[in-house]
């Protein structure tokens, strides 16, 4: 292997080896909480639907006044 292959080679792979340890230090995200019984699953979900079905409510809303005064 010639020196500039070489020296490309080891240089992409410092580069690697940086870049998995920067990784490496950044702080994982804490996993979402995972509620334990079925019903209490089953609780969760239909609160985030509830969530949601009301912000979807909401942008619709918004979007029906900028309809109007169009």
């Amino acid at each position: 292997m010639s020196k500039r292959r070489e020296n490309q080679f080891r240089e992409a792979l410092d580069a690697k080896r940086e870049a998995l340890a920067s990784a490496a230090k950044q702080p994982k995200p804490e996993p979402e909480w995972e509620p334990e019984t079925p019903e209490l699953r089953a609780e969760v979900l239909a609160d985030r639907l509830a969530e949601r079905e009301a912000e979807l409510a909401k942008e619709q809303g918004r979007r029906r006044g900028v309809d109007k005064e169009e």
